[in-house]
């Protein structure tokens, strides 16, 4: 965890040319880390992500889910075309062969996602059950190649949120650059912390 006065620009490329389609240019986006800890879960953590694009130092648009896991390269090569994607459904025929550039850059940029991650808010609850939970949520400003697409209504359904998401393509990197002028208040109200869990399960 970093403070946001203390500012490092860590660049990190990678790309990926096997997957040929419509050229996806680069963009600036800020990721929204969410880090759900229960004191009545086996694992260490749950973690779930949420970008906005950024334009002038702006975030004019609202938070979409960003998935790095759990899609196959038949529906990155489709979200790429924009065209609609079944993101939580198994399809017959879909190709999962991805290249080892692209599992890499997917890799590392999950590791400069927890490197460079700013605490923005920390939220603790508490049930009459027993049950605990804190969740943070983390900054990371970053610049890559990232493709949106739509999906289905009832994959909407299944996380009450109907909109676009987004996956990685490649050149993802981080750009502290991006936090300079952002409007955190502004921001803040963006973020949905009753609808996080963006996923099916």
């Amino acid at each position: 965890m970093k403070v946001f006065s203390k500012f490092i620009l860590i660049l990190f490329v990678f790309s990926f040319n096997s997957i040929s389609a419509q050229q996806i240019n680069e963009k600036d986006y800020l990721l929204m880390s969410f880090e759900r800890v229960q004191n009545k879960q086996h694992k260490e953590k749950d973690v779930f992500y949420w970008i906005i694009p950024v334009k002038n130092q702006e975030t004019k648009s609202t938070f979409s889910p960003i998935y790095f896991e759990g899609y196959s390269k038949t529906k990155l090569e489709k979200c790429i075309k924009n065209e609609t994607v079944y993101i939580f459904n198994t399809i017959s025929g879909d190709e999962y062969d991805f290249s080892i550039e692209y599992k890499e850059m997917v890799s590392e940029t999950l590791k400069l996602i927890e490197a460079n991650k700013y605490k923005f808010l920390s939220i603790k609850n508490k049930w009459k059950s027993g049950l605990k939970e804190t969740i943070d949520v983390f900054i990371t400003p970053i610049t890559g190649s990232i493709c949106n697409c739509p999906i289905p209504e009832k994959n909407s359904e299944l996380i009450n949120y109907y909109g676009q998401i987004y996956l990685p393509v490649e050149n993802l990197r981080v750009n502290n650059h991006l936090l300079k002028g952002v409007n955190f208040y502004e921001l803040e109200k963006k973020i949905s912390l009753n609808n996080f869990d963006n996923t099916a399960y």
